[in-house]
């Protein structure tokens, strides 16, 4: 017989091409000063736009469950993408080049992401939860996440459980409602704008301007990519952890508020929800906050030495 092959882990540096080593010391220390603690902003009483009301109806999203005050905001800027000098005109553009609705939506509900995006949490995540993650010897682990965008999260956090050994236990799916981002994060290929703040602290300079940047398949292969409105779709649990980052702030208090509720349950108990700086878990979905924007569900293998 054969002595077992001995695996090693490559450690994140592998996963981009010319990254230097030590990426992950990169990632800053966890802050101890509380995040941002506003509340939700108000909403205009004269309701959507008709331009909005046909955009997210030709883009199959129900739009009642979004702020206004938010969607407003980004009409000027939407139409400024289609080349339309006023409402009248967008909704012809729309109506004439349909394939134009996803690149429309995009440019009003920003799918914002990076990698190790707000260092903080990351760092708590290597700190605290990826060890106890380690702890659940034999279980397989389930990572989704929710509202992914173009996946750099996700993958942020594969990359760390990759270093800890845990990325051949792991099932990893990312959900998002617009298929362009998810072809995106499937094809795994960042040129440097894809990096944002981090890239410029972080990561070596861009030499070129085509692509530079791609997962290697051993790990891109690992995550499954499924479109999905979080509004009306869940991905069935239990879920060790759930990434649900900075859509809250888009919604309009009853639908945030559901949003939360149907999340926290389909946590596995002692599951963690990684949420915005922005966003606070409501008192009655059960959540136990350990750090700012770190939640996790009660149950037998609750943690609480990290509490806040």
């Amino acid at each position: 017989m054969e002595p077992p092959v001995q695996k090693t882990n490559p450690g994140p540096n592998v996963y981009f091409e010319g990254l230097p080593r030590g990426r992950m010391a990169a990632i800053p220390r966890l802050s101890t000063r509380i995040l941002n603690r506003a509340g939700p902003a108000r909403t205009p009483e004269d309701g959507s736009s008709e331009f909005m009301k046909a955009l997210f109806g030709k883009a199959g999203l129900d739009i009642s469950g979004y702020r206004n005050a938010a969607l407003a905001r980004r009409e000027a800027a939407c139409l400024r993408g289609l080349g339309a000098r006023n409402a009248a005109e967008g909704l012809e553009i729309l109506r004439r080049f349909p394939e134009r609705i996803p690149s429309a939506i995009d440019s009003v509900l920003l799918g914002v992401t990076g990698f190790f995006r707000d260092g903080p949490i990351f760092s708590y995540l290597k700190s605290g939860l990826i060890p106890l993650l380690r702890e659940r010897r034999g279980e397989r682990l389930r990572v989704w996440s929710a509202a992914c965008s173009t996946g750099q999260e996700l993958y942020s956090v594969a990359m760390m459980l990759e270093e800890a050994g845990l990325l051949d236990r792991c099932e990893l799916v990312g959900t998002d409602f617009r298929p362009e981002a998810l072809a995106l994060a499937k094809a795994g290929v960042f040129h440097g704008a894809h990096f944002g703040k981090t890239k410029q602290a972080e990561f070596p300079e861009n030499p070129g301007p085509g692509p530079v940047w791609k997962m290697p398949a051993t790990l891109a292969g690992r995550v499954e990519w499924r479109c999905r409105d979080l509004l009306t779709e869940m991905e069935a649990g239990p879920w060790d952890v759930i990434l649900w980052r900075n859509m809250g702030i888009y919604l309009v208090p009853a639908a945030a508020h559901a949003l939360w509720l149907r999340l926290a349950a389909e946590l596995r108990p002692g599951g963690f929800l990684i949420t915005g700086k922005a966003e606070q878990a409501p008192a009655d979905c059960g959540l136990h906050r350990l750090a700012p924007s770190v939640y996790q569900k009660p149950g037998p293998l609750s943690q609480s030495i990290y509490a806040a």
